[in-house]
């Protein structure tokens, strides 16, 4: 019988300063799993609020193929994540 066992590893920090709500600074490094395709990738991603900074590359860590690769001004990075818009279909 043989068995193995895979770790994934990720890390990630936040700076914050008294009085304001959403952190100066937000990093994520390390190993992020794509739920639709069940597929581990390397995902590096910074949101600098104080310098008005959006960066995010997610890597196939078995081809090195770039998925997506994201460098704007953080005021221009709309319409991802929580301001997706929203489903206008309702249950009935």
């Amino acid at each position: 019988m043989c068995e193995s066992v895979t770790l994934r590893e990720k890390i990630g920090m936040k700076h914050k300063r008294p009085g304001n709500k959403k952190p100066l600074y937000e990093s994520i490094a390390g190993d992020n799993l794509y739920r639709k395709t069940g597929q581990w990738n390397k995902l590096t991603q910074e949101i600098d609020r104080e310098n008005d900074r959006y960066r995010k590359m997610i890597v196939n860590p078995e081809t090195g193929e770039i998925i997506r690769q994201c460098d704007e001004p953080l005021s221009e990075h709309i319409g991802r994540g929580s301001d997706k818009p929203k489903s206008t279909e309702r249950d009935v």
